[in-house]
């Protein structure tokens, strides 16, 4: 309700999937410009035992977490890493659906 004594009201369906779908970019340039300064999977789902790694072309790890929407910043050892592909895999539960991991490459772009 409003001043006027209207009222209004909305409705919108939403589907729920079934599935689990991760989306993680190819590239980023942590350049601290407020664009793609981070790098770290996307997925709309509650992820539970969350797992994500990040490592060198050496398979030396560069960064780990374990909370969801926490990214790498591409620094290793507190020092800018080295522009390049790394390679990341994550791991997570959802409630009442299998386990999901993925693995793949970045690119650091300086």
């Amino acid at each position: 309700n409003n001043a006027l004594n209207c009222s209004d009201s909305t409705s919108k369906t939403i589907t729920v999937l079934d599935f689990c779908r991760i989306e993680v970019p190819t590239a980023f340039t942590p350049n601290n410009d407020g664009l793609n300064d981070y790098f770290r999977p996307h997925t709309a789902l509650k992820a539970d035992n969350y797992e994500f790694q990040v490592f060198n072309r050496w398979g030396q790890l560069v960064f780990e977490s374990t909370k969801p929407g926490e990214g790498w910043d591409g620094k290793f050892n507190g020092k800018q890493a080295q522009f390049g592909v790394y390679s990341w895999s994550v791991r997570f539960e959802v409630p009442e659906n299998d386990p999901v991991s993925a693995s793949g490459h970045v690119t650091l772009i300086k």
